[in-house]
């Protein structure tokens, strides 16, 4: 019977999915301030159980339930800070009243249901109790643990785990749930009034045993009171509070001519402290350390949004820039600054996209994936540099007062630390596509005009300087042109790998017939920090050409470091032998490489190449034998 009711709520959850990935498409092309997107969020949970419920015979409940998710998951990133919480305050509003009008409804049917149980009936209603504990503590004890350690979730300690293990209290949804078995006149009515009386019944046992017990609980476990640290930094929040507050007393003192006397008084009433309180919080630097880096996520995180709402950012990378810096946070709760750090470097990786756009352009040659893959990563790269440089100066300020000057200074190193490797990264498509960046750059700042410009216009109504109906007549013209400015600037690869293959000298030369023919062969691979790129050993069947970036290959007990034009791998695959040495990259690297069959036939097609790269491999390989000094070779003697 469960198997049986797989595919109805297998549909639901696709269906509740599906229509909430429509309601964000109708929100971004209809939605243009609060009043519809609250429209629009009220329409869309009726739609999809009409669709899902009568229209394909799936679970509407299962629709709805998925379809709130999925739009709970993503309206942080899709809808301006404010917006989202105005419609979080009026679902939390519809939530009280639904809420309130279930528990009068089933307080009315509530008794009769309890006294038609027999003993049998509460005997399900205590199994149904124990089994659901059970449940849960299958969950927090035994999956749970595997998701931790496998990284897909974050650790919950002992206490928190038997407070939640105890506190699964049942209500609203459980109750309507069984008035609509009691709906369902389908069923048999012993049936309907047993299973809504153990429902019931299951909900009072949640609320006269299991609520009662919480507080108890609660103070055993010791989460009834402050931790050391959190005790430190509230004394520390109202002490600055207080300061702040004085500061902002003297100045308003001094706008109505109060004397020194009676603003010592009013201060000393509502107990105001004059000192700035420079002094950190009574705890070890590391505690105010992890607390500084949760702080400074959650800032980074928050002007991101910010920066959405300004429509700095595109609707394709803010979801990613919001998830990571929420990732941040989570780790710095964790692990730390070391947990901190090491997903902070992570965070600059290729994308699970960008690869597979890598893969398919390498197997097809359909280059539109990866154009699209290339923007996304530009543009992260630009905001994410863009917001660090803002979250330094939280760091010099707000960090500093709050958690001691010690702890300013070191998150503003770690912030330095970031946004030099987001640079180095973005350097390494800059080189590539500075035609791009420019592009990239004047979008951005065209809409940054725009938004001022309505700023400017707002402002101006609000002083009563322009009419209602100047307003109206310039917000549609801003409208219109914010339309057409939201299409971000496309990156022709085409054209872009045309480029890079003339940066590199050795084909510097070539006409545009053996350019064709090269940007046929030639595959793109993108390297991160780190990476190795080819294994000693293995099989010589390709040539790399770097077109921005730089590797290391290591030749026995030396290093030699290559740069941009230099190229690697011929002498394996000229004199068929295996690999001779490993080669990583030091940074992000844009590689070209030329499968075996295709670099031969460049040989035999281009003798000048021929020469310049046979030579190139026999000094390499009389250098080798001779272990002398390292070949540097790079654009300049390429």
């Amino acid at each position: 019977m469960a198997l049986s009711a797989l595919p109805a709520i297998g549909i639901g959850a696709g269906v509740g999915i599906a229509m909430a990935r429509l309601g964000w498409f109708g929100f971004r092309l209809l939605a243009r301030g609060p009043v519809l997107e609250t429209t629009f969020s009220i329409t869309i949970p009726y739609l999809t159980y009409v669709i899902a419920e009568y229209a394909l015979g799936a679970s509407g409940v299962i629709a709805v339930a998925f379809a709130g998710l999925a739009m709970a998951a993503d309206g942080p990133s899709r809808l301006a800070p404010g917006n989202w919480r105005g419609l979080l305050r009026l679902w939390n509003w519809i939530e009280f009243v639904v809420v309130s009008i279930v528990f009068l409804l089933s307080a009315i049917l509530a008794a009769r249901l309890i006294l038609s149980l027999a003993v049998e009936g509460w005997a399900i209603c205590i199994l149904v109790f124990v089994a659901a504990l059970a449940a849960r503590a299958l969950v927090l004890y035994g999956l749970l643990p595997l998701l931790t350690a496998a990284g897909l979730a974050q650790g919950i300690s002992t206490r928190f785990k038997a407070v939640i293990l105890w506190g699964g209290l049942r209500g609203a949804i459980t109750l309507v749930l069984a008035l609509a078995v009691m709906e369902n006149v389908s069923l048999p009515l012993d049936f309907r009034q047993t299973i809504a009386g153990v429902a019931v019944g299951y909900v009072y046992l949640t609320l006269f045993i299991s609520a009662p017990a919480l507080r108890p609980l609660l103070r055993l476990s010791g989460l009834d009171r402050l931790s050391r640290r959190e005790e430190a930094m509230r004394e520390r929040v109202l002490a600055v509070s207080a300061a702040r507050r004085a500061k902002q007393l003297r100045a308003t003192a001094r706008q109505l001519g109060m004397d020194r006397d009676t603003l010592d008084q009013a201060g000393a009433e509502l107990g105001t402290d004059d000192t700035e309180g420079n002094t950190a919080p009574a705890l070890p630097k590391a505690d105010r350390l992890d607390m500084a880096l949760v702080a400074i996520s959650t800032r980074e995180r928050w002007l991101y949004l910010r920066h959405f709402s300004e429509q700095m950012v595109s609707l394709r990378v803010i979801a990613r820039l919001v998830t990571s810096a929420e990732r941040l946070g989570d780790a710095a709760r964790a692990d730390g600054e070391a947990g901190y750090s090491l997903l902070a470097a992570r965070a600059l990786d290729l994308s699970p996209r960008l690869r597979r756009g890598v893969w398919l352009y390498r197997w097809t040659r359909v280059t539109t994936p990866l154009e699209r893959a290339l923007e996304d990563r530009y543009e992260f790269l630009l905001m994410r540099r863009h917001v660090l440089h803002e979250v330094q100066t939280f760091a010099e300020t707000t960090v500093s007062q709050f958690f001691g000057e010690d702890v300013g200074r070191e998150t503003y190193d770690i912030l330095e630390d970031r946004k030099q490797r987001t640079a180095d990264a973005l350097q390494a498509m800059t080189v590539r596509f500075g035609d791009y960046t420019e592009a990239l750059a004047a979008h951005q700042l065209a809409r940054t005009a725009l938004r001022l410009e309505a700023a400017e216009y707002r402002a101006r109504l609000d002083d009563s300087l322009i009419s209602q109906e100047v307003f109206d007549a310039q917000q549609r013209r801003l409208d219109r042109l914010q339309l057409s400015a939201s299409a971000r600037p496309s990156l022709e690869l085409g054209s872009q790998l045309t480029a890079m293959i003339s940066s590199v000298p050795v084909f510097q030369h070539l006409g545009d017939a053996d350019l064709a023919w090269m940007a046929r062969r030639l595959e793109l691979i993108l390297a991160q920090p780190g990476e190795r790129i080819l294994q000693k050993g293995t099989k010589g069947n390709a040539v790399y050409f770097i077109a921005a970036g730089k590797v290391r290959v290591s030749v026995a007990d030396r290093s030699i470091d290559l740069g941009e034009g230099a190229f690697f791998g011929e002498m394996a695959v000229i004199q068929k032998r295996p690999r001779g040495a490993d080669v990583t990259a030091l940074g992000y690297t844009h590689l070209l490489v030329l499968r075996g069959n295709a670099f031969r036939r460049l040989l035999d097609r281009r003798r000048d190449i021929r020469q310049e790269i046979e030579a190139t491999a026999a000094a390499r390989d009389a250098e080798n034998a001779a272990g002398g000094t390292t070949i540097l070779h790079t654009a300049e003697n390429s």
